[in-house]
């Protein structure tokens, strides 16, 4: 399915440029610098204390352990398949710092993140590393005809910046390229 113009998202509707530009007025001077450096990473890393991290990993253990069973399926799943990557300090760490480490928004974070994952990738390879046999061939086409490239240096706060060219896009199913961007 090549990209049809817009601003594209797996998560959200398609928004036009009309519509981007008039919400991007619509909010305050403060609101839209804000999106500003979000966008553009123009705010400085943040340094962390790790007793403070410790403290807020905690905190994220205790509000996941808050919530109801119900909701925590996928998340137990990945604890129980793969402990390795679920409990791993490091990774349950980037919830909390997508979320400006809130320890409930991070746990909610955490939970959609297993769910969609299972639903990208079904149960047999949800919870494992993946390996490029791991990709279906409509997969692999996808990264043949992405028109998505990784840079070779990261931004000024360290993080990864991924280049597309839309045009070029190219995919069966949306699924084909969010496993392989994953």
């Amino acid at each position: 399915m090549p990209f049809s113009g817009g601003i594209q998202s797996f998560t959200a509707p398609r928004v036009g440029r009309d519509q981007a530009a008039k919400e991007l007025e619509a909010l305050s001077e403060s609101e839209r610098q804000d999106v500003i450096r979000d966008l553009y990473g123009l705010e400085a890393a943040t340094e962390e204390d790790p007793k403070i991290i410790e403290q807020q990993l905690k905190e994220l253990d205790e509000a996941l352990e808050a919530l109801p069973e119900w909701k925590k399926e996928h998340f137990e799943r990945a604890q129980e398949l793969c402990p390795e990557i679920a409990n791993d300090p490091a990774f349950r760490l980037r919830f909390l710092r997508a979320e400006r480490y809130d320890a409930e928004k991070a746990a909610q974070r955490t939970l959609k993140y297993w769910k969609f994952k299972e639903e990208i990738f079904g149960k047999d390879r949800a919870y494992r590393k993946l390996v490029l046999k791991d990709y279906t061939e409509d997969d692999l086409a996808t990264a043949r005809n992405h028109g998505l490239w990784l840079l070779p240096k990261p931004d000024r706060s360290g993080r990864a910046i991924l280049f597309t060219a839309k045009p070029k896009w190219s995919y069966k199913h949306r699924h084909n390229l969010v496993r392989w961007v994953w």
